[in-house]
């Protein structure tokens, strides 16, 4: 009975090498096999850097967006020749749908 069963084992192992050699005869396995781990790697970096860019891009558009709309806010200020409330806007100027109108420098500082 161990005679059969070490017949077995030895060749499934032989049958297991002959699958392992035919498949790193094939030149994509071989090259597979041999840089796995740094292809998982650079395919990983690739993954996060696109979706850095994707998160700085919608971080840039909402900045712009609240610029924008600050600039809005503090352009009357700067037509009526209201120069100093235009650049600073003091804490006395009044609300803007609840928000406080920020000056020309703080728009430029954020």
């Amino acid at each position: 009975m161990k005679d059969y069963n070490t017949k077995n084992t030895n060749e499934d192992l032989e049958n297991i090498t002959d699958e392992n050699t035919k498949l790193s005869d094939n030149p994509i396995n071989a090259f597979l096999q041999k840089n796995g781990t740094k292809i998982i790697i650079a395919a990983a970096s690739i993954v996060l850097l696109v979706i850095l860019i994707f998160l700085y891009n919608v971080n840039k558009q909402q900045n712009e967006k609240d610029a924008t709309i600050a600039l809005s806010r503090i352009e009357i200020y700067h037509q009526a020749g209201e120069y100093d409330n235009a650049l600073n806007a003091p804490d006395e100027l009044p609300l803007v749908r609840g928000e406080k109108v920020i000056g020309l420098t703080e728009i430029i500082n954020k």
